[in-house]
């Protein structure tokens, strides 16, 4: 199973500010990514760890999952906590609801309902966007990562057979060759 999966509902959202992105809100670096998302949008965990629940008041309620291997992912402006402080979760527990609805309580700093993500490794905000959109657990062989590769062949094999015939043979043998070396590797 893929573990991205676990956060598509969040994920799939529109983003609406990026990492380190300065706008007209944001007027340093910001040092998360904010998902406009519906009050109620489901925040689900992407790894094991321990809940730490806060309220401040830039990104109001928000929860805190400590992972084993030590990072801490953030979710800010909550609306409803389903998990609680000191909790151990599993990936793909319910850990909330998001907010962010001006005006709401505890919503923190905000123009609109939204989430936002950060990401904090060895003591450091860092971009949460590889955990959100990369972090996998590979269960079968990633041999599509260029999709491009089987048609391109096929096209070389076609024109190299209609206009070099007595080479066809060679050239063939090469880009069999080829394609397997992408394969394996």
């Amino acid at each position: 199973m893929i573990r991205g999966e676990f956060m598509s509902a969040l994920t799939d959202a529109r983003i609406t500010t990026n990492w380190n992105e300065i706008d007209n809100f944001h007027k340093t670096p910001h040092k998360g990514i904010d998902f406009a998302t519906k009050t109620g949008t489901k925040i689900i965990a992407q790894d094991s760890g321990q809940i730490q629940l806060t309220t401040d008041k830039f990104i109001g309620n928000a929860i805190r999952l400590k992972m084993k291997n030590g990072d801490t992912v953030v979710y800010g402006h909550v609306s409803e906590y389903k998990v609680y402080d000191g909790q151990i979760v599993n990936a793909g527990d319910l850990l909330g609801l998001t907010g962010g609805a001006v005006g709401s309580k505890n919503s923190g700093l905000t123009t609109g309902e939204h989430c936002h993500v950060s990401l904090w490794h060895e003591g450091v905000l860092v971009s949460p966007y590889d955990y959100l959109f990369h972090h996998q657990t590979i269960t079968q062989s990633n041999n599509n990562s260029s999709p491009l590769i089987i048609p391109v062949i096929l096209i070389l094999l076609f024109v190299v057979f209609f206009k070099y015939r007595r080479i066809f043979l060679y050239i063939t043998g090469i880009l069999f060759l080829l394609g397997i070396i992408f394969i394996v590797s």
